[in-house]
Parts: structure tokens; C-alpha cells; sequence
């Protein structure tokens, strides 16, 4: 017997939504679309020439040169800046400089061809479009390149072309493509270690969302430059604070727009519906470029114990960094001021630095960590004569140059305030406080010293090491950045003033000139006899003759 299945009654209601709610929905949505006109237009119309908002290094640049990874990058990401720059001076010779041919799918000629009608599109003379074809510079998702290669080109083509101006990618790449990221360490590492170098600016990698979000993004790009915009609108100027040099804004105006569509159109190899949809939705046709700086305006110098008299000497080797970073702040470190520092922001390692450190020097190393960890910004002995200015490196959370075999030198270390690395450099220091029988040298070097500061570097997991900066040399130069004795790097001259460690330092050396294993082995015997005399020694004379006596601790 089969039964009917009764239906469930239903009682469906018609949603309303109160007058007053709709009101403001409508209110937001219209706020949602007239704010974002209103900042394109004020941005790429009204302000945008202001020395606040673009540069004189950019705006003047007679030889801009914009550096890629790939054809078709210069239109998808880099137009507003190709096309800001040279609409506001017709004199200038624009570059642009591929590292591939983009010949991933065997469409490399295919590519090139269409490189070169972009170019003409965005203003670029053909003889300024190169589009590099190297074997190991392919175009390739998942291979890092050779950057000592891209710094080679791009220096050629520095030389060759004049170029006054650099622009690429951020380290983010923009997209998070390995190339862009390659092509981008190449360039900021060309301009941190050669003097010769042009200013360089990189555009900021921003989130998914973001990238995707036509004008609604410009409210949160336009923030960084909310004063400059309301100082241009109240009385333009064409010259520029150095210290406000170091972020540019362009937003494209209309035309400039479709200049961009145009460009885009010639990569025809490349079309498809979502690249199509990105010239439409992205916030990188609309403006760019910008960068964040890290690292605080800072300059550090330490003068501490009865060499500080000393120190006098120095002095106008401090000036010459300090007049080349004319608007940053300036702190001269004394027996004073360091005490009352490490009293106010580091109790706990109070009366270990101002009693439990045998040698002068491993309390300025571990006041160096200290200040940057507090306060941020750039650490210099007293012997490091500036031969640039250090304001490209402020992009990087943590910088310090290379130290010749392994790790990096101390006496120059840059980092943004509250650095996580340098937290681990400061909260290590107790643990590391060993006495090395008495020896100056592995004393100093392996409690708060390069070895000291080097062996947390290497604890660092592979992601986090990443973000620290170290400057390397190159093949050829290996030694480039190296602080070791008196020498000069593209960074500094080094009049090396060092001279805490003596006979058991020029020991070491010796040791490690040696090239065999005789003189090594020879040398660890000795400790180690030395280490079980000193400890039978203590306890037979602790012992009181037969009577057993604790086991001794030994501390090195």
C-alpha cells in the first residue's frame, strides 16, 4: 500500500532591507567609485609633476634605463613609469633592457619582434630595445639566474647608454615570478656595490587582492603620500628634500593609458583572455612605482672606554658619513649613554656588560646589537670612511657585508628597529659569554664577535636567511666587501684602526696560511694538554691530597 508524502508547508517572506540601510549602501557604493576618479585625476593631473610626488632623479633623467626579465614585462608592469618619466621630458632617451627573449615555448624571434613594436608604442627608440639572448638567461619559471650575468649587461648598458636612472622590479618581482626576483637582486646589487651607480627604483610588489583591483587600490597606494599631495596642492615645487627622493608616484592619465593598450596589443604571440582582463583590472597600468624604506634614517658611531680620547682622530672620518647622509639623525655612542641605555631597555644584561666582559671591545659588539635592535638604522666603526650614500640598501630589513671564507664582518651591519635576527644577536649574548683561556682573540670573536654574530646567521632557518642582506662579492672579487685591514670597497674606505687582538690573532692566521694539517694539529694539542693540566692542577689543589673533591666546571 503505498501513501502520499505530505508536503511541508512553506512560508517564504520577502526580505527587507530598511530605506535607511539602502541609503548608505548607495552612499558607499558611489564613495567606492568617485574616490578612486577623484585621486587618479588629482594624482596623474594636478600634483603629479611636483617634485614631492615624482623625484628630480627620475623626472630629469636624460638616459632612463627600465631593466626586465621578459618581453611584455615593460607594458604589464612598467608603463605608467616609462611613459610618466619621458612625457615629462621630451629630451630624455628612454632604454629598456630584456634579459630574455621570453623563448619558454620556442617564441623567442616571435617575442623580440613584438618587444621592439612595444617599444615604439611606449616611446623607446628600437636601438635602445635589446632584448638579451644568453644561454643562461632563458626564460624559465623555475631557474634562478646568474645574477653576476644580469650585473654584467646592465653595466654595459649603464656605460654605453649614459643612463642616469634605473627602474625594475622589487624583490617580490611583482608577480613572485624566480626571473623578476633574479633580475632584481642583480640590479640592487649592482647599485649597493658600485659607486658609478645611477639612483635605482624598484616597483612594489603588493598582494593579489590589490593587484587585481582597477582604481580601488589607490586609496591605499596615495596613503604614504597623503601630506606630500596636500603640501603640492598648497604651493608646487620642482625641487625636492633629498630625503623625500627615495619614493616616487606616477599614476597614468587617460592617454598614457591607451599608449599602454597600444603597447600591449603588439604582443600578439602572448594574448589571452586573462592578460587581457589584467590590462583592465590592474593596478600596475594604472600607477607606479613606490618602495617602503626598512631601515630607519639613522647613523650610529661608538666611542666608548679610555681609547675614546683617542677616538678624536676619527672624528672627521665620522663627518665625511655624516655629510653624506646630510638629513638623517646621528648618534655618537659614550661610556654615558650606553650605560644608560642598556639600564633602561636591557636590565637583564646589565651586569654582565658593564662587569662580566674581560675586553673593551665585546662590549661595543654587543652594544652594537643593542642600539640596532632598539633603535634601527646603520652601525659604523669609527674607521669607516662613507664613500656613498647608504639610503638603497634601507629597503632590506637587515644588511652587512661579506666576510672572506664564511660569514660577515660586524663593523658595518644596517637593520630595521626590532629586527628578529638581531633580537636572537641580543638574546644570545649570555649564553655565548665564554672566557677562551684567556685569549683576546677567540674570546671576543666567538662571545659577541664576527664568529659570534655569524654562528646565529647559520642558525637561521634557509627562509629567514633570505631576508637578511649579505653583500657578496663577485667571482673575480670575492674579497670585495671584505672589512679585513685597510682596505677600500664600493661602500668604504677602511682605514683600519683595529688592533684589541694581538699575539693570539697573528697565531691564528698563521695557522690558517699554513696549508697543511702540522701546524693545526700541533696547535689543537697544545689546547687541549693545556685544558687537562690547568684541570688536574685546580683539582689536586682543591682536593686537599687524598680527600675526593667535587668535579670542577671549567669554563672557557
Amino acid at each position: 500500500m503505498l501513501r502520499a508524502l505530505a508536503k511541508p508547508v512553506q512560508s517564504l517572506a520577502r526580505i527587507r532591507i530598511p530605506r535607511r540601510g539602502l541609503r548608505w549602501i548607495v552612499r558607499l557604493s558611489v564613495l567606492a567609485v568617485v574616490v578612486p576618479l577623484f585621486l587618479q585625476w588629482l594624482v596623474a593631473y594636478l600634483v603629479g609633476n611636483d617634485a614631492r610626488i615624482l623625484p628630480p632623479q627620475l623626472v630629469n633623467a636624460k638616459n632612463p634605463l627600465i631593466v626586465t626579465a621578459h618581453p611584455d614585462d615593460e607594458c604589464l608592469f612598467f608603463a605608467p613609469s616609462i611613459l610618466g618619466v619621458l612625457d615629462r621630458n621630451k629630451g630624455a632617451m628612454g632604454g629598456l633592457l630584456v634579459m630574455s627573449t621570453g623563448n619558454n615555448y620556442g617564441k623567442g624571434e616571435t617575442r623580440t619582434q613584438e618587444l621592439i613594436e612595444s617599444c615604439k608604442a611606449l616611446g623607446i627608440y628600437f636601438q635602445r630595445c635589446i632584448a638579451i639572448d644568453h644561454p643562461d638567461l632563458q626564460d624559465n619559471p623555475t631557474r634562478w639566474w646568474n645574477t653576476d650575468l644580469i650585473e654584467n649587461f646592465v653595466h654595459e648598458h649603464v656605460r654605453k647608454w649614459e643612463v642616469d636612472a634605473i627602474i625594475t622590479f622589487d624583490e617580490g618581482g611583482v608577480s613572485g615570478h624566480i626571473n623578476h626576483r633574479a633580475v632584481s637582486a642583480a640590479v640592487t646589487h649592482y647599485v649597493a656595490t658600485n659607486p658609478q651607480a645611477p639612483v635605482a627604483y624598484t616597483l612594489t610588489t603588493t598582494s593579489l587582492i590589490r593587484k587585481y583591483t582597477f582604481l580601488g587600490d589607490l586609496p591605499l597606494t596615495v596613503l604614504p603620500f597623503l601630506w606630500r599631495i596636500i603640501e603640492a596642492l598648497s604651493y608646487p615645487v620642482t625641487t625636492a628634500d633629498p630625503k623625500e627622493g627615495g619614493i616616487a608616484l606616477i599614476a597614468n592619465t587617460w592617454h598614457r593609458y591607451l599608449a599602454t593598450r597600444r603597447a600591449f596589443a603588439q604582443h600578439g604571440s602572448q594574448y589571452s583572455w586573462d592578460r587581457y582582463l589584467y590590462m583592465i583590472m590592474s593596478r600596475y597600468t594604472r600607477a607606479g612605482p613606490a618602495y617602503k624604506d626598512r631601515v630607519p634614517a639613522i647613523l650610529h658611531h661608538i666611542s666608548l672606554g679610555q681609547g675614546a680620547s683617542s677616538h678624536e682622530k676619527w672624528m672627521q672620518v665620522r663627518q665625511d658619513c655624516l655629510d653624506l647622509h646630510p638629513d638623517w639623525q646621528a648618534f655618537l655612542w659614550t661610556d654615558e649613554t650606553a650605560t644608560q641605555l642598556v639600564r633602561d631597555h636591557f636590565p637583564e644584561l646589565q651586569e654582565m656588560w658593564e662587569e662580566g666582559y674581560k675586553f673593551p671591545i665585546q662590549k661595543i659588539d654587543a652594544l652594537r646589537y643593542m642600539v640596532l635592535y632598539h633603535y634601527g638604522g646603520v652601525i659604523l666603526d669609527m674607521d669607516l670612511q662613507c664613500k656613498r650614500a647608504l639610503g638603497p640598501l634601507r629597503r632590506f630589513e637587515f644588511v652587512a657585508p661579506a666576510a672572506v671564507p664564511t660569514g660577515f664582518s660586524i663593523g658595518f651591519m644596517m637593520a630595521e628597529a626590532r629586527n628578529k635576527f638581531v633580537g636572537e644577536l641580543v638574546g644570545n649574548l649570555g649564553r655565548y659569554n665564554r672566557n677562551w683561556l684567556g685569549l683576546p682573540y677567540p674570546t671576543v670573536m666567538f662571545s659577541t664577535g664576527c664568529h659570534y654574530a655569524s654562528t646565529i646567521h647559520a642558525f637561521q632557518s634557509r627562509q629567514d636567511r633570505k631576508e637578511l642582506k649579505i653583500l657578496a662579492g663577485t667571482r673575480e672579487e670575492p674579497r670585495m666587501h671584505s672589512l679585513n685591514g685597510p682596505v677600500s670597497t664600493p661602500l668604504f674606505n677602511h682605514l683600519g684602526s683595529s688592533s684589541w687582538h694581538s699575539y693570539d690573532a697573528s697565531m691564528i692566521v698563521t695557522i690558517g696560511k699554513s696549508g697543511g694539517l702540522r701546524l693545526p694539529l700541533i696547535f689543537v694539542s697544545g689546547v687541549l694538554v693545556s685544558f687537562f693540566v690547568v684541570r688536574r692542577f685546580r683539582r689536586r689543589r682543591l682536593g686537599g691530597g687524598g680527600i675526593s673533591s667535587p668535579r670542577l666546571k671549567v669554563t672557557f
